[in-house]
């Protein structure tokens, strides 16, 4: 009998045991599971948060509302609804916890959601502080950034509405009363952030070259104001539509690592994006593709210096390194600055800026399959579509596959570890122009199979300082560079989307670079989740399935062959797909 009740005992002990482990874990799963909770400008319906039509009030930023800390746990979502008008200065939501991975903190415009104020204040409209695994979706139906973007696919946006030239009516609320520094969304130093499917707009509306109230960097779409001492990892901005202010993007970098900047478009503003450090960091993996920038011209200064436009620029100063840089697939113009700003200075500085001259040092950059476009011979960046200032520790820098139409120089850089094959240049004045170089001839220069059509009979410079060189034919520079010896010089025979028409002479013309491996990994495709279309911040066009790039595919997606030789320029010429349509003009570009 004793022996029966003991096994009895051990049988109750192990279901005792197991039905402990059972409710512990699905009690604890029930008790996490992710909560929606709903705000409009003031409490609607029954005012428990559990619909649009039932909303809780957002609080303007204050400790209750959307910033409470009792609605910002993992999993959860904060979905924004209708017009919500902040003050002067305000912030609309404020984080108060972080989510977790696989469970992040989802910010969700839902259909007719926009925050606005006269302007938001330096916390943002939406602030982040430092808190982590955060998602911020404007809920856009479709594509809205890159060269294929609508405006018509918006849902939720940010904007400031009377902040703008002083004086002018150009502000959505009719009168730019304010003269204010401002951001769209704000954070310092967050990890595992994705922004998407969102607009920002308005956020200073410039409509005088006189006008220089605001610091370039004072108004800012999108602000990681990280430093020395906080660390960005994982950062995925995809899908926005972002115009008017100084600066669309800035990220600030302390050692932060994986950072994709993707699908966006930027125009009417300064600098459309940068990440840079002035101070010791580290930045690795860093992805700039398929995103389009053009319209600058409305940051002319005539007063003062305050503002030289860039598609995206990117600098590095005192001991700050730089390892891995993908800027591919992006389209840059037309709408360059054709004027002289401040005391003779050229207003347009580049297309693509990347700089390291104030200390740091770059190891693998790669810059291909771009479209670099300009109005006409003055309209253009003064140093280049592409300018690369180094310092000698830099190494491997590519640049590859582009196509440079109009403009006067395509290619400025200094004379270090770089590699320019199979691009295009047509309709402009120099290809390349090299200046402080160490030695002459070149020595660290590889560049070949390149198209040049352009204007000016002389398309090389060399120079051993920074002011002006010795101008070279292709002849004299294959002599002098032992460079160049297969470069094609007759009309590249482009559509008017700048793909190759039949016959084109840059058909075949190119070297096949498979060999050199420029294939692997988008920065974000850790923090990434969801699949389908650029809306879900999750798949590319053009370069497979989001999560990878590869030099091996085009522009378009059409693969470059693994064996025999590649067309020269970003787009590899298949039967059937030359397009003479011009793109449609871009819709909803009225400030709104």
């Amino acid at each position: 009998m004793q022996k029966d009740k003991s096994k009895l005992e051990i049988i109750y002990s192990k279901i005792f045991f197991v039905l402990i482990i059972f409710f512990g874990l699905f009690g604890l799963a029930k008790s996490s599971l992710a909560a929606d909770y709903y705000f409009a400008q003031s409490v609607a319906g029954s005012a428990n948060g559990t619909s649009c039509a039932n909303a809780y009030a957002i609080g303007d930023g204050s400790s209750t509302g959307a910033s409470s800390s009792t609605y910002w746990a993992a999993g959860n979502t904060l979905h924004l609804c209708g017009t919500i008008t902040g003050s002067a200065g305000a912030t609309a939501v404020s984080a108060s916890g972080s989510g977790t991975s696989g469970s992040p903190i989802t910010i969700k415009f839902e259909s007719g959601a926009s925050l606005q104020a006269p302007y938001w204040g330096t916390g943002g409209a939406i602030g982040l502080s430092t808190y982590n695994y955060i998602t911020v979706d404007g809920g856009a139906t479709g594509q809205i950034g890159g060269i294929n973007g609508n405006s018509a696919n918006v849902i939720g946006f940010i904007e400031n509405t009377s902040n703008g030239t002083s004086g002018s009516a150009s502000c959505p609320s009719g009168s730019c009363s304010y003269q204010e520094p401002s951001y769209g969304i704000y954070w310092q130093g967050s990890s595992n952030i994705i922004i998407k499917n969102l607009g920002i707009y308005n956020l200073y509306v410039r409509t005088s070259t006189t006008d220089d109230a605001i610091d370039n960097v004072g108004v800012v779409g999108i602000y990681d104001s990280n430093n020395i001492t906080y660390v960005t990892n994982n950062l995925l901005i995809t899908n926005c539509l972002i115009h008017d202010m100084p600066v669309g993007i800035y990220v600030y970098y302390g050692s932060d690592t994986n950072i994709d900047i993707s699908f966006n478009t930027l125009y009417h503003i300064n600098w459309g994006g940068s990440v840079s450090s002035a101070g010791s960091g580290s930045l690795t993996n860093f992805s700039l593709h398929d995103n389009w920038f053009y319209n600058w011209v409305v940051w002319d200064d005539t007063a003062g210096d305050s503002y030289h436009h860039n598609g995206w620029y990117t600098y590095q100063q005192s001991d700050c390194t730089m390892n891995g840089i993908y800027w591919y697939n992006n389209t840059l113009g037309p709408g360059y600055s054709n004027s002289t700003c401040y005391e003779g200075s050229s207003c347009q500085t580049s297309g693509l800026f990347l700089d390291t001259t104030g200390g740091g040092t770059l190891t693998g950059g790669y810059i291909f399959n771009n479209i670099f476009e300009s109005n006409s011979l003055t309209q253009y960046p003064s140093n280049g579509y592409i300018a690369l200032w180094p310092t000698s520790g830099d190494t491997l820098m590519y640049i590859l596959n582009n196509t440079f139409v109009g403009g006067n120089v395509d290619i400025n850089c200094g004379n270090f570890n770089t590699t320019v094959e199979n691009n295009i240049a047509t309709g402009g004045n120099e290809f390349m122009a090299i200046y402080n170089a160490t030695v002459s001839p070149p020595v660290s220069l590889t560049s070949n199979y390149n198209l040049i059509y352009n204007s000016s009979s002389t398309p090389f410079i060399y120079s051993m300082t920074s002011s002006a060189g010795s101008p070279y034919t292709l002849a004299a520079w294959q002599t002098f560079s032992g460079q160049d010896e297969n470069d094609v010089t007759t009309s590249p025979n482009l559509s008017a989307t700048y793909s190759l028409n039949a016959g084109s002479p840059a058909i075949g013309a190119g070297a096949n670079l498979a060999s050199l491996g420029i294939t692997g990994t988008t920065a974000t495709n850790s923090v990434c989740t969801g699949s389908g279309t650029p809306l879900s911040g999750c798949t590319g066009t053009g370069t497979g399935s989001y999560g990878t790039y590869s030099l091996a595919t085009d522009l378009a997606g059409v693969a470059r062959p693994s064996t025999g030789a590649w067309d020269i320029g970003a787009y590899e010429y298949s039967s059937g797909s030359s397009d003479t349509t011009p793109p449609a003009a871009p819709s909803g570009l009225a400030v709104q």
